[in-house]
């Protein structure tokens, strides 16, 4: 319950620096990056600092207790400032290393199969792995916004064409008043209420990915990184140790787990969205919205002719379903945008929660080393 409380402790803290202005410089920023360090030389001293008041104060009032803690102490700080360290080296792999080059090995292709396979999701590929993962994510939210616009479009074509009456004349009908009024697509409203699940699934797919978006803005400012310092400070106090390991996993969590994640996520979704992309005749790009499965709106023809033609391929001369095609479209957006995200914060949460459990103790280095 103890590290639990740790960790909820230091997401309060982390909600609460969401509200607030960017404390530093992006983090692939020099100059943040300098501040970073010259804060954490400065928290490396404060930690020394006190340790040695500690270690002075058990020797003046001859406490063996204090003076054993302290000993033990100065290891940990040490394994504080080089735990750090680390997190800066990896911080700065993570800036310059570029799909492009992590690619090819991570998947086995060659070089030039990269744009292939992956300039869907990240680019050129010529960009760090955090402006990467913010290219990939950008990239799904279009593709999902295109989905919304086409389940939409698509509801509001069958509601149409459903609600199209047809009067048959029989014999006599002009003296008689006799006939029969019939809607030949009345059918269609039932794929309406299918099409209105499919748009909610669409829609909080589309808020998944957007929120994942703003979370990685806000790891790219660097505002949390100065939890870094604060772990090495934090550490060193009595009873405290816990909740500074906690600091510590939730960095490496946000900006080492959820980066590489998302990263992931890129290789797999291109793929795996292949099989419906010839679908998508025009890419979704910014502020064109388009409806790939639904042809073009008859523009200057007669009503009847373009609610027959809306809600089906144009250049089939038979009427064509596009349902299936929806289904598919929106189960590729739900795995990407929202399945597979949570199987990874389920990762990411009980990697942090092992990392803070191994920090919040003294640090053995041979249980750390078995648990990466």
């Amino acid at each position: 319950m103890g590290k639990n409380a740790n960790i909820a402790f230091a997401l309060l803290l982390l909600s609460a620096a969401a509200h607030a202005d960017f404390v530093l410089p992006p983090v692939c920023n020099d100059e943040g990056m300098n501040e970073l360090a010259l804060l954490s030389f400065f928290a490396l001293l404060a930690a020394s600092l006190f340790v040695a008041l500690a270690y002075m104060l058990g020797k003046a009032i001859e406490s063996p207790r204090i003076s054993t803690w302290c000993k033990t102490e100065v290891w940990q700080v040490f394994a504080s400032a080089i735990i750090v360290v680390g997190i800066y080296a990896a911080l700065t792999l993570f800036c310059v290393a570029t799909p492009a080059q992590i690619g090819p090995i991570a998947l086995g292709l060659e070089e030039g199969d990269y744009e292939n396979v992956m300039q869907r999701s990240f680019g050129d590929g010529q960009d760090g792995m955090y402006n990467a993962t913010q290219i990939y994510l950008e990239n799904l939210a279009s593709y999902a916004k295109g989905v919304v616009t086409a389940v939409r479009y698509n509801m509001g074509a069958y509601e149409l064409r459903s609600g199209v009456q047809q009067y048959q004349c029989e014999v006599f009908c002009l003296l008689a008043g006799a006939g029969t009024s019939f809607a030949p697509k009345g059918g269609e409203a039932s794929h309406i209420s299918l099409l209105g699940n499919l748009l909610s699934i669409s829609t909080i797919a589309l808020l998944s990915i957007l929120f994942q978006l703003f979370l990685l803005l806000y790891i790219k400012g660097g505002m949390f990184l100065v939890f870094l310092p604060l772990a090495i400070v934090v550490r060193s106090l009595p009873f405290m140790r816990g909740f500074g390991g906690a600091m510590i996993a939730l960095v490496l969590a946000l900006y080492m787990m959820y980066p590489v994640m998302l990263y992931v996520d890129g290789l797999v979704f291109p793929n795996a969205a292949a099989q419906i992309m010839p679908a998508l005749p025009n890419r979704i790009v910014g502020e064109q919205y388009i409806s790939p499965l639904l042809g073009i709106v008859q523009v200057g023809r007669s009503g009847e002719n373009a609610l027959e033609r809306n809600a089906y391929a144009e250049w089939e001369n038979r009427e064509l379903d596009v349902v299936p095609d929806i289904i598919r479209l929106v189960a590729i957006l739900f795995i990407a945008g929202v399945f597979a995200p949570a199987l990874n914060f389920i990762v990411i949460a009980a990697v942090a929660r092992e990392i803070s459990r191994v920090l919040g103790e003294e640090v053995d280095i041979s249980r750390l080393g078995q648990m990466l």
